[in-house]
C-alpha cells in the first residue's frame, strides 16, 4: 500500500460515518500509525496493536472513548468515580490509568506530573480517521508511562467535494447530543470539523441523587500538500464541561460542581527526503484545567489544578535496503503543574530512540530498539524492546513474539515535600523510576472473512510507587516511597472479527482472560459481542458484554469487589432517503442492576436502561 493511497483510505473511512446505509464504500485494509509512528500494516510489527475504524464506532453507536475501549481484548475504559463525566481511567493487562498513555495527533497528552482522569471523562471519538490500541509496553517510542500501553488517534480531513452533516439526539435521563460536522477539501486545502453538545442528568439513585453534565466540544483539522514531498497538518481539538453532583453517605452529605477544561493544538510537517527517508515534525501544545467547588461536612472549599505541556518530537522512518528499516527520533517535551494547594512544579525530558525493522526472508520479521530519556529531575531511563514474526507461508497464519522493558519516572510531586490540610508528605531523595518488563507471544490467523488473533501475556513491576502512612494521626505523615518486590499480572486476549454467512452480517468479539493481577483487583474475565445486520436501507444490531467482579484496588478493606454482570444493548437506523437517516437505541436494555465500585463505603450503581433515538441529516 502506498503512502497516498493510505492517507486517502483513512479519508474515506472518516467520511463513512456520514453516508448513507445504502452506499457501499471502499474499505481499506486498517494501518496503524501507533506502531512505529508512521503509517504501517500490522503485520510489519510484533507489537498487538488493535485498530478500530470509524465506520464501526458510528455503526455501533460508540461516542466516549472509554466506551471504545471496551471492545478491545485486554483493555477497560471505566469510570470508578460515577457515571458520564466522572474521572476516567483506562486499564491494559491488569495495570492501572496511571502505566497508560494517550496520543492524540502525534501529541503525548499527560506525563507523570498529571494523569488521564480527566481527559478521559471527557474524551469521545467524534471526528477521528480511527482509534488504535497498542498494548503492552511501548516506552522505547513513546517513553515514560507507557507501560500497559497506548491509545491513539487522530483528527480525520475530508477529500473531495465538501459533506456537510447535522446529528440530534435525545434520550433518557435528559440527555442530549447534538453536532455539525463537515469534512471535504477546498482547492488545496483538505478540512474537517466538529462542533458538538452533550448534555445529560445520568442515572440517579438514593446515594447519588444529583449527577448532571453538560460538554462542549470542538475539533478542526487543516490539512495542505504544498508539494509531492510535503504535506502539512494543523488540528485543535477542545472541549468545557461542567459536572454537578450531590452525594448522600450515612455520615454526611456532599455537593460538588467541577469546571474542566481541555485544548489541543498539533502541527504536523512530513516531508519525503526521498522514496526511502521520511521526515516527520510534530509541534504540540496541551493544556487542561481543573476546577471544584465542594460543601459537605467540613464545610466549603475550592480545589484546582492547571497544567500545560509542550512537546517538539522530529521522527525519522528510513528504509535502508530492501530487507531492513530504521526508525529514529528525537524528543523533547517541557510540562508545568500546579494547583491550588500551593503544590508546583515544572517537569523537562529530552530523550532518543533507535529502532529497527528487518526482514530477513519473506513473512519473517525481526525488530528491536532501545531509548534513553534524561529527566530535568531524576535520573535517565532506558527502555528497550526485541521481538518478531514469523507468516507461515500462504496460511494467513502469523506468530509473533515480543519482550520489552518500559518504566515510570516519578516526579517532584512525588519526592518533595508537602504540608495540606489532612496530611503531610515527607520528602524522598532516593525515589526511582519504576520498571515493568513485558513478554507477550500470539497467533494472527487470516482465514476466509475472519480475522483471529489470539496471544498470552505477562508483565512485571519493579520499584512500584506507593504512599505508606509514616505516623497517623490529624494531619497524618506520609510518604511516596518505592516497594519492595515484583508484582505480576499475566493473561490471555483473544480477537475475533469478520463476516457471517454473508457480508451484510458482520461481527466483532474481545475476550479477556486475566491470570495473576498483583498490581490492582481487576475483572478475571471480560467478554465483549457486537452482531450487526446491514440491509441496505437499513442496519439493526445488537451487543453484549461480560465483566466479573473486581475491587479496582489493592486495599482489601476500602476496596470491595463488586458483583459479575452482564448487559446487552441494541441499536439501529433507517436511511430515509439521501439526506436523512433515523436511528435508535437501547443501553442496557435488560435493566441489569449492578455497582461499578464499592470503594471507602461509597457504592456506586451503573445506570439502568436507556433509550436514545435521533436523526441525522447529511448533504
Amino acid at each position: 500500500m502506498t503512502k497516498h493511497r493510505a492517507q486517502t483510505g483513512l479519508a474515506l473511512v472518516g467520511l463513512l460515518g456520514g453516508a448513507s446505509a445504502q452506499e457501499k464504500v471502499e474499505e481499506l485494509e486498517p494501518v496503524t500509525v501507533l506502531a512505529k509512528k508512521f503509517e504501517a500494516d500490522r503485520k510489519d510489527t510484533a507489537a498487538a496493536v488493535g485498530v478500530v475504524g470509524a465506520a464501526d464506532l458510528v455503526r455501533m453507536q460508540l461516542d466516549r472513548t472509554l466506551d471504545a475501549l471496551n471492545i478491545i481484548p485486554g483493555v477497560q475504559g471505566l469510570s470508578t468515580a460515577g457515571l458520564v463525566g466522572n474521572t476516567g481511567g483506562a486499564i491494559f493487562r491488569g495495570l492501572p490509568t496511571p502505566y497508560t498513555q494517550v496520543v492524540v495527533d502525534g501529541v503525548r497528552i499527560t506525563d507523570a506530573t498529571n494523569g488521564l482522569g480527566n481527559f478521559l471523562a471527557g474524551g469521545h471519538v467524534g471526528g477521528l480517521s480511527q482509534l488504535e490500541i497498542l498494548r503492552g509496553p511501548q516506552s522505547v517510542l513513546y517513553g515514560t508511562g507507557a507501560a500497559g500501553g497506548v491509545i491513539g488517534y487522530e483528527t480525520a480531513v475530508g477529500d473531495g467535494e465538501p459533506t456537510y452533516r447535522f446529528f440530534g439526539e435525545g434520550g433518557s435521563f435528559d440527555s442530549y447530543r447534538s453536532t455539525f460536522s463537515s469534512q471535504g477539501q477546498l482547492g488545496i486545502l483538505q478540512y474537517g470539523i466538529e462542533l458538538g453538545r452533550f448534555e445529560t442528568e445520568n442515572d440517579t439513585f438514593t446515594t447519588l441523587p444529583r449527577h448532571d453534565y453538560e460538554q462542549d466540544q470542538a475539533s478542526l483539522a487543516l490539512q495542505w500538500r504544498a508539494r509531492g514531498d510535503v504535506l502539512l497538518k494543523f488540528s485543535y481539538r477542545g472541549s468545557e464541561n461542567q459536572l454537578g453532583t450531590t452525594s448522600i453517605s450515612p455520615l454526611f452529605i456532599s455537593y460538588s460542581d467541577i469546571e474542566t477544561k481541555t485544548h489541543l493544538v498539533a502541527f504536523n510537517a512530513e516531508y519525503e527526503v526521498n522514496p526511502d527517508w521520511q521526515s516527520k515534525l510534530t509541534l504540540g501544545y496541551y493544556d487542561e484545567s481543573y476546577l471544584g467547588n465542594f460543601d459537605g461536612s467540613f464545610g466549603p472549599s475550592v480545589f484546582g489544578t492547571d497544567f500545560g505541556r509542550l512537546t517538539v518530537n522530529w521522527n525519522q522512518q528510513i528504509q535502508l535496503n530492501e530487507q531492513f528499516e530504521l526508525l529514529t527520533g528525537l524528543e523533547y517535551s517541557d510540562s508545568n503543574f500546579k494547583n491550588s494547594s500551593g503544590r508546583q512544579t515544572d517537569y523537562h525530558i529530552a530523550g532518543v530512540y533507535l529502532h529497527g525493522n528487518w526482514k530477513p526472508i519473506g513473512g519473517f520479521l525481526i525488530e528491536g530498539g532501545v531509548r534513553y530519556d534524561e529527566h530535568s529531575e531524576f535520573d535517565g531511563d532506558t527502555a528497550w524492546d526485541f521481538g518478531g514474526s514469523y507468516e507461515l507461508g500462504g496460511s494467513g497464519t502469523r506468530v509473533r513474539t515480543r519482550v520489552s522493558q518500559a518504566y515510570r519516572t516519578p516526579s517532584r510531586l512525588d519526592s518533595a515535600r508537602f504540608a495540606g490540610a489532612f496530611s503531610t508528605q515527607i520528602a524522598n531523595s532516593d525515589l526511582v523510576s519504576e520498571e515493568i518488563l513485558g513478554f507477550e507471544i500470539g497467533i494472527d490467523h487470516d482465514f476466509g472473512d475472519h480475522q483471529l488473533e489470539l496471544g498470552c501475556f505477562q508483565q512485571e513491576l519493579k520499584n512500584a510507587i506507593a504512599t505508606r502512612t509514616i505516623a497517623a494521626g490529624f494531619p497524618s505523615t506520609t510518604q511516596r516511597q518505592n516497594l519492595p518486590g515484583t508484582s505480576r499480572v499475566s493473561g490471555v486476549e483473544l480477537a475475533l472479527s469478520g463476516e457471517l454467512i454473508r457480508e451484510e452480517l458482520r461481527y466483532r468479539l474481545a475476550w479477556t482472560e486475566q491470570g495473576k493481577e498483583e498490581v490492582i483487583d481487576v475483572p478475571d474475565r471480560m467478554i465483549s459481542l457486537d452482531l450487526s445486520y446491514d440491509g441496505g436501507d437499513w442496519l439493526v444490531g445488537a451487543g453484549v458484554s461480560h465483566v466479573a467482579g473486581a475491587s479496582y484496588g489493592a486495599d482489601p478493606l476500602n476496596f470491595i469487589p463488586t458483583d459479575e454482570r452482564t448487559v446487552a444493548r441494541l441499536y439501529g437506523e433507517y436511511q430515509v432517503n439521501e439526506y436523512l437517516k433515523l436511528h435508535a437505541r437501547v443501553e442496557n436494555l435488560f435493566d441489569e442492576d449492578y455497582l461499578i465500585s464499592d470503594i471507602f463505603g461509597t457504592q456506586l450503581e451503573g445506570a439502568g436502561r436507556a433509550v436514545s433515538v435521533g436523526a441525522t441529516i447529511e448533504w
